[in-house]
């Protein structure tokens, strides 16, 4: 039989084979609660993280009773939502844009230019407005006018003839508005008499609104009427106070020196004494009877009423002498009667800028544009544009910058407004066929010439919804 003789291994070996099969076994037999050891970092396999998905109970919970499937409370710091892109920014197609300005000077021959074209358009605009708004009355009625030639029936101006024709005047408005405002621009002035000339037309645009006040939407453009008329009588307001600035420094270099001879009189003049009824006794058969018993002595009876001395020299903050109001109003001033008539146009101008705001602010607002008039709301709200830069942004570009008129006691803004209400009524224009100048009923004799400047608004769309309004 043969004998195998046993194989040597070397002891390093042996060692390091017996240790790890010993090592084995006694993980083989851990118990299940005992803690394993921690694991060697060379050991961990990377695991891609994934979102658990907690599937939802079927069974619904009872009241007081805690849920056996709660997920893992989130870390404070994750729980705060960040802001998608859809709330931090607009879309970008909804961004105007930044148009590159131009800077021009006030004397550049741009706004001559501005001032002719667009009192062409107003007075286009003004006539045909007119023929649209008569037209839409029924024959029966006294103001009826029909047109020479009448649209087709398919025709929003045939449809909506009432509505287009107010929309007319009011971009007349516009028209006329931006025109004056160029010219006074170029020539840093206020030309208080051209801006007066609209008064009338404006006032009859505002009654045709008014009567056919149906919807917020015509609300806003009555607003836009009050907010045109509120910055020209701001306007012409804050030009008569620099007028009369000079006249009124004058009146109180006057004033002050006629005070201040009314106050050394006084101090010259030495009081004058009691007379002697003021000082007959309380027993005088003059006297009025106080109501205290005969008994009652006369002990704590107080002395004669004197007039107090004139107070001494005395002067306000401003160095006018200080006076009480029966002596100022002793003093009379001489005023001339160009500047009586300037001082009640400055009372009436406040009074009418006062009055057409407060109507603006009521029918116009953010929430309104915002809500009939979003894409002229973005072109404000996403705006990089400032007050100065007034005359940067051209009056037919439908997708540029825009700012929200800022505050009319500065005297400036009318093209702001202007521009705004420009916006609006081509926003607008697209959903009910307006045409603009394109759309007018030509003047007799003058045929259908339009400036060159007008293709902005020709392409409005004929497909509308309907209005309400009257034919």
């Amino acid at each position: 039989m043969p004998t195998h003789s046993p194989v040597l291994v070397p002891a390093s070996a042996s060692s390091s084979s017996f240790h790890r099969h010993r090592s084995k076994r006694k993980l083989d037999q851990l118990h299940p609660q005992d803690p394993p050891k921690r694991p060697r970092p060379s050991d961990i396999q990377p695991v891609p993280l994934r979102r658990q998905v907690y599937p939802q109970r079927s069974d619904q919970v009872e009241e007081g009773e805690l849920p056996d499937d709660l997920p893992p409370p989130t870390p404070a710091a994750s729980r705060v939502p960040l802001p998608s892109p859809s709330t931090s920014s607009p879309p970008i197609e909804n961004l105007p844009i930044a148009r590159p300005r131009k800077r021009l000077r006030r004397d550049d021959p741009t706004f001559q230019q501005l001032h002719d074209r667009y009192f062409k358009y107003g007075r286009m605009l003004k006539y045909s407005g007119d023929c649209h708004y008569l037209a839409s009355f029924s024959p029966s009625h006294k103001d009826y006018k029909p047109l020479a030639n009448p649209p087709p029936p398919s025709d929003p101006y045939h449809q909506r003839s009432a509505l287009l024709g107010r929309l007319e005047l009011v971009d007349a408005i516009i028209c006329f508005a931006y025109s004056l405002w160029a010219k006074d621009y170029s020539q840093n002035i206020c030309n208080a008499e051209s801006w007066r000339s609209l008064n009338s037309f404006l006032s009859s645009t505002k009654v045709r609104w008014q009567t056919d006040n149906t919807s917020e939407l015509d609300r806003a453009f009555l607003g836009l009427i009050w907010m045109v008329e509120g910055f020209i009588h701001s306007r012409t307001l804050a030009y008569l106070q620099i007028e009369t600035l000079p006249e009124f420094e004058r009146l109180q270099r006057k004033t002050d020196q006629m005070v201040s001879a009314s106050q050394a009189n006084a101090q010259r003049t030495p009081p004058m004494l009691p007379s002697p009824a003021s000082i007959a006794p309380a027993s005088s058969a003059n006297s009025t009877p106080t109501g205290r018993d005969a008994e009652t002595p006369n002990a704590s009876a107080a002395p004669p009423a004197t007039r107090p001395p004139a107070p001494a020299s005395s002067s306000t903050p401003g160095g006018r002498p200080q006076l009480d109001k029966a002596a100022l109003r002793e003093i009379a001033v001489p005023v001339s009667a160009h500047f009586s008539d300037k001082l009640q146009a400055i009372s009436s101008t406040l009074h009418h800028a006062k009055l057409s705001m407060k109507y603006a602010q009521t029918h116009l607002t953010l929430r309104t544009l915002a809500t009939h008039f979003p894409v002229t709301f973005q072109r404000i709200l996403h705006s990089s544009l400032r007050q100065e830069d007034e005359p940067e942004p051209d009056m037919e570009d439908e997708a540029g910058e825009l700012f929200w008129p800022g505050a009319p006691t500065t005297g400036e803004g009318i093209g702001w407004v202007c521009l705004m209400g420009k916006a609006m009524i081509n926003e607008f224009g697209k959903t009910v066929g307006y045409r603009g100048y394109d759309g007018c009923v030509p003047k007799p004799g003058e045929g259908s010439s339009v400036p060159p400047a007008s293709s902005s608004s020709s392409s409005s769309s004929s497909a509308a919804s309907a209005h309400g309004d009257r034919r």
